[in-house]
């Protein structure tokens, strides 16, 4: 198996079906090459929804010093481990075995030579099956891969720390431009070399994880709602393993009873609040020395501790082999979560790459949105570095001279317009009103904007917008020449519109940038103004 086939099958299938067709090829062609017949194609019924990942109600606010840990190629490793394939399956299987009862250590009898995934289904364990075998021969593809990237990325920091200090230290850098060139050149084939391997190991990682999604889409011809139902439950059984185990030990050791130190669990990641600890036993020590004390930690004593939990849980449930791996993935010296999977974090270490500046790691957080103006998107990102590194107070500062120059017409119209794809128009369009009601509000900017175009004769200056453009729009004030509290265009806004005076900056300011911030700020309990308190009366 090879990286060139995975990225290949996974570029050319970006339909639903992709994953059926990808591997429906891949194990024909192991089939194959092993003289098997390939089973015929039959089309079977989903008996219901097949229950999903286990992703936890986040502890929405901040919290200082969080470390993640990671289930490596969990969904993979479950297929492995518990040899999950059409002919290992066994018929039948132990009835109401439930995710709770197995957490609360209720032992349920299986037949020899035979393993249990958490919802009581039974594999055989005499022979290893067709897929597990071709999952670990992309898997260690793709270790190999990931190695090497981590020990460039490792190579790249220790470069960039270099030339950070000769620059510090050496005052002659001009005349040393030659050293310099070098180790620019060596810096930028890294970068791409590192690129590069981080596009392979990707591949083959959305390659073993799309097996789940065929595995679960009745059109595939190995079809099987028990293995698909079997993983993702397995799932959630092994990663709230690792949940109990780490609040049993935290509560221990700081000498708590029922605290939750678990932030967030998403399917295969646990985000503990490591803050306590800190403050009880690291509390003296630098920001450089008690990251490196939680570094040495968590190898010394998490990892172990999940490897335990994980061997118990083999035998338990009869499996020939423990390949459950929980390695520590992110230290961080500040997190924020608004909800389930929008956090973001101030990393300072990512599986044993430290960086020289912390670098703001971020899901499910407005600055990555499309339909947000790039202007926006920028200060987002600026915002959040700044409540990710600084105080209250710096963050008011920032959003009271970005509204400045906002007001102070210091970008374009089109740097603050809100991007969107336009479709639908026929639909929303009246001939006596221009527009129907309830037409959503881009719509109507662009319906408004042919419209004018048609009125003020400039349809031939500058093109219409149709169904299918991507566009942007402005909110006005109103009264204007338009009479409308909206405006598209494409590309430019017409001069002879005359509405620029009109542009609501304020609006577009607290819509664009202002309520995304405000929602990140509220969990955390800081406002976007600075209140006036009785002090500021005397």
């Amino acid at each position: 198996m090879c990286f060139e086939v995975a990225y290949k099958g996974l570029t050319n299938y970006k339909d639903s079906f992709g994953s059926v067709i990808v591997w429906d090829s891949i194990i024909y062609n192991d089939l194959k090459k092993k003289n098997i017949a390939c089973p015929g194609r039959k089309v079977t019924k989903k008996d219901g929804q097949i229950k999903g990942a286990h992703v936890k109600d986040p502890i929405c606010g901040m919290h200082e010093w969080v470390m993640s840990f990671d289930l490596n190629s969990l969904y993979p490793h479950i297929i492995m481990q518990y040899n999950m394939s059409p002919e290992t399956v066994i018929p039948t299987k132990v009835d109401n075995v439930e995710v709770d009862d197995l957490l609360e250590d209720k032992e349920y009898r299986r037949p020899d030579n035979s393993c249990m995934a958490a919802t009581g289904q039974l594999f055989s364990t005499s022979k290893s099956g067709i897929i597990p075998q071709l999952i670990a021969n992309l898997y260690n593809e793709r270790s190999t891969i990931k190695k090497e990237m981590i020990a460039k990325s490792k190579n790249k920091e220790a470069t960039l720390a270099h030339l950070s200090n000769a620059d510090n230290n050496d005052h002659t850098g001009l005349e040393r431009g030659g050293a310099h060139g070098n180790q620019k050149v060596d810096l930028e084939q890294l970068e791409k070399d590192i690129a590069k391997l981080d596009t392979k190991q990707l591949a083959l990682k959305i390659l073993m994880n799309t097996l789940y999604g065929a595995l679960s889409n009745e059109y595939f011809r190995y079809h099987d709602t028990r293995i698909a139902e079997g993983i993702t439950v397995t799932g959630q059984y092994t990663i709230r393993s690792a949940e109990q185990a780490v609040n049993n030990f935290m509560n221990d050791a700081l000498e708590t009873k029922r605290v939750d130190y678990v932030i967030a669990i998403d399917t295969d990641s646990l985000y503990i609040n490591f803050g306590p600890f800190v403050k009880k036993f690291y509390s003296n020590l630098t920001k450089e020395k008690t990251l490196n004390k939680l570094d040495e930690f968590a190898k010394k004593v998490m990892e172990p501790l999940f490897n335990k939990i994980y061997e118990r849980l083999q035998k338990k449930m009869g499996c020939n082999e423990q390949l459950m791996v929980m390695k520590r993935e992110v230290i961080a010296d500040k997190g924020i979560w608004t909800g389930k999977k929008h956090y973001m974090l101030s990393v300072l270490d990512s599986e044993g790459i430290r960086y020289k500046k912390p670098q703001i790691k971020m899901m499910g957080i407005e600055a990555v949105r499309s339909s947000t103006p790039n202007i926006f998107r920028n200060l987002i990102k600026k915002t959040i570095s700044t409540i990710m590194t600084k105080d209250e107070k710096a963050v008011q500062t920032l959003i009271r001279q970005e509204r400045q120059k906002l007001l102070n017409l210091e970008y374009q119209p089109e740097d603050v317009a809100f991007p969107r794809g336009v479709s639908n128009m026929d639909k929303y369009r009246d001939k006596s009103s221009i527009y129907r009601k309830a037409t959503p509000i881009h719509v109507r900017g662009a319906l408004l904007y042919n419209y004018f175009l048609t009125q003020y004769n400039l349809d031939k200056k500058y093109e219409k917008i149709f169904s299918g453009d991507k566009i942007k729009f402005l909110y006005l004030k109103l009264p204007n020449r338009v009479q409308e509290n909206v405006i598209a265009f494409n590309g430019t806004l017409p001069d002879e519109f005359k509405v620029k005076e009109h542009i609501d900056y304020d609006l577009q300011f607290d819509k664009g940038y202002l309520e995304p911030i405000k929602s990140i700020l509220e969990t955390i309990g800081w406002d976007t103004e600075r209140k006036a308190t009785l002090e500021d009366l005397f």
